[in-house]
């Protein structure tokens, strides 16, 4: 019987090196004494980069709302004539960088209690809990109420 249909293993990568032909981000390899996970820094650092590029992202839409696109293209012709990014952005939106700044962080900052915050940003999962705990409740109900019932029934059939 031959081997026609069988494929070859793909070659394994060298460790730390990224895997031939993989498209995903190179992670470090994995850390001493762990067989997948990466390195505890590296996923600190993969979140503090997402953090950062989610801030940005937010804060470019924040000025593209607030100023619109062509503030934008004056912000970036200042800056390609070699002025100061502080003189530009001020020279191009009308407001320093630090007025900007605050004016974001109040637009990002949610204005209820956190707790409340967090519950209401994650309604659906909030119910789910809500849901999970009152469904506990009831069964342990039912079982207190079914197992006093039958201690009932097990005293009224043991007395003459």
């Amino acid at each position: 019987m031959g081997m026609e249909g069988v494929k070859e293993p793909l070659p394994r990568a060298a460790p730390g090196s990224p895997p031939s032909g993989s498209s995903l981000p190179h992670c470090a390899p994995p850390a001493v004494g762990t067989a997948s996970r990466p390195p505890l820094l590296a996923v600190a650092l993969v979140s503090a980069a997402a953090l950062a590029y989610e801030a940005a992202r937010s804060a470019v839409g924040f000025f593209l709302a607030r100023h619109g696109q062509h503030v934008v293209h004056r912000l970036l012709d200042s800056l390609r004539a070699g002025r100061p990014f502080d003189e530009a952005f001020r020279e191009s939106s009308g407001e320093s960088v630090a007025d900007f700044e605050r004016a974001w962080r109040a637009s990002v900052t949610p204005s209820l209690p956190f707790p409340l915050y967090v519950v209401l940003e994650n309604l659906d999962l909030a119910l789910l809990c809500f849901g999970a705990v009152l469904l506990t409740a009831g069964f342990l109900r039912y079982f207190r109420r079914r197992r006093s019932a039958l201690a009932a029934l097990d005293e009224g059939g043991s007395s003459p």
